[in-house]
């Protein structure tokens, strides 16, 4: 499972959809799962494409979703009970 589709499986819609555009954007495709490779492909990154990640992360802390509290409330739904 991806970062937006699990987002979206704790009801973060708001918070997957900055996620999705962030992937979008990413060049050469989506972000490696190997951190030191995503980290070289970002450096290489245009000043454009930076840019568009600083206006998501602005994005993303302007959101009004509580992430603790919908993992909470899907970890209350989900847990199985003996």
């Amino acid at each position: 499972m991806d970062t937006p589709q699990s987002l979206r499986e704790i009801n973060a819609q708001l918070t997957a959809s900055v996620a999705e555009n962030g992937i979008k954007i990413f060049p050469k495709g989506p972000p490696p799962k190997d951190t030191v490779k995503s980290r070289e492909v970002m450096e290489s990154s245009t000043a454009d494409t930076y840019n568009e990640w600083d206006q998501l992360s602005d994005q993303f802390y302007k959101e009004e979703e509580n992430l603790d509290s919908l993992l909470l409330s899907y970890a209350e739904k989900n847990i199985k009970k003996e």
